[in-house]
């Protein structure tokens, strides 16, 4: 390793690197080895959550037939087994739509094509997973409908559809896609009914969903439902109202998940900046990590480098583990292979971090573990890991990273 450090430095001088550079390649290096060597101490897979998530768009093609897509999912969790990972958040509704068959939502056109494939992926997923002894979570878009605001390309047994024929407030169609409202509670009824199957039909470990809660702050997108309010009697402001909304959503979707057992998991992955979420997307992270009845796993999505200009990443993390101030509520963090030997265009200064080192995960890792709150990391996601084509940064990072497993 002390080779390995002196050659990079070197290149980096004939390279023309600047002393700053230097120093910065020096350091990146040597926290390498310090990261490495410490965490083989330390470590241990029966005590966190070690994750992947696995996203609609990296789903085999179940259309191939049962045995074709069986394979493609047993190779792809051996994968995930032999690196170290313990946990997989697999899409199974991402568009108010189901990989598998459901009487609330239309066949999904990922994985799926929006037909029938003539078999139950999820059935063959689980199946899978309790093979390669791996945690299975069910992961749901609740109210994401589609990137497209054409509502006469829904497919024609979309409750979205439905929905929004009856102009009663329950969809927001935006230049940008189409959303359920999330304040309508008939919408929290179809989502509950969506869960409620997968938790009847499949021995899945957990439910999972991500941050979309409210698509933006547009006062027209909950307009009806927030008028009905008010005309009840309610006086509450717009935000604060939204927000109660959807923590009710989530203390409702948590009781669901429990009354099919105390061993069933309900885990929320919000946005990074806690800001952010409070006045944006309206999720009230601060109050789901306060006390029980909202989430048994919260999984903050810090994918800042340390030298992000707006929210550097141990910033991000002292502020979410200060926030977690119920033992019971436990913090799993999620990092960002996809990142790695890229550019960050939002992260002000430390747009080339991501490319200039590769390290970043596991000092992430480390610091992480180190922090007041760790129960474990997660990361997004799962082609950026095995399928990483001609990225070297990556590479180095997740061979750094397996090592610390």
């Amino acid at each position: 390793m002390k080779r390995f450090i002196a050659c990079v430095i070197a290149a980096c001088m004939l390279c023309g690197c600047s002393e700053g550079q230097k120093n910065k390649v020096e350091k990146s290096s040597e926290s390498a080895v310090h990261t490495t060597e410490k965490h083989f101490e330390k470590s241990s897979a029966e005590t966190e959550m070690r994750a992947v998530w696995i996203s609609c768009y990296e789903l085999p093609d179940a259309t191939v037939g049962e045995e074709s897509f069986r394979l493609s999912i047993t190779e792809m969790f051996k994968k995930i087994k032999d690196f170290g990972l313990n946990t997989v958040f697999l899409h199974v509704r991402p568009f108010a739509d189901a990989i598998y068959p459901s009487e609330f939502f239309p066949w999904s056109k990922y994985a799926c094509r929006g037909e029938n494939p003539g078999f139950d992926p999820l059935a063959v997923v689980v199946n899978c997973a309790k093979e390669a002894s791996l945690s299975l979570h069910a992961w749901i878009n609740p109210f994401r409908v589609s990137m497209s605001s054409d509502v006469s390309a829904l497919p024609k047994d979309s409750p979205a559809k439905a929905l929004s024929e009856k102009n009663t407030g329950d969809v927001a169609i935006l230049s940008n896609g189409i959303y359920f409202n999330p304040s309508s509670t008939e919408v929290h009824s179809l989502v509950y009914g969506g869960v409620r199957e997968i938790l009847e039909k499949y021995d899945v470990d957990g439910i999972h969903i991500d941050d979309y809660f409210y698509p933006c702050a547009d006062e027209e997108i909950d307009r009806v439902k927030y008028e009905q309010y008010k005309k009840a009697g309610g006086t509450e402001s717009l935000a604060a109202w939204r927000r109660d909304s959807v923590s009710a959503f989530a203390a409702g979707l948590y009781s669901l998940v429990k009354s099919y057992g105390e061993d069933k998991v309900f885990s929320i992955s919000p946005a990074g900046n806690i800001s952010l979420n409070e006045s944006k997307l309206f999720a009230d992270v601060n109050l789901w990590m306060s006390c029980t009845g909202y989430a048994d796993v919260v999984i903050p999505q810090v994918y800042f480098g340390f030298e992000n200009g707006a929210l550097p990443f141990k910033e991000a993390v002292d502020m979410w583990s200060k926030s977690a101030s119920c033992e019971f509520v436990k913090i799993v963090w999620g990092l960002a292979p996809y990142k790695c030997g890229e550019k960050d265009e939002i992260a002000g200064e430390g747009i080339d971090e991501w490319i200039e080192n590769s390290d970043i995960l596991s000092r992430q890792l480390l610091l992480a573990r180190e922090s007041k709150r760790y129960d474990g990391f997660a990361l997004f996601s799962y082609s950026y890991i095995f399928l990483q084509k001609n990225n070297e940064n990556l590479k180095k990072e997740m061979q750094l990273l397996k090592n610390m497993l």
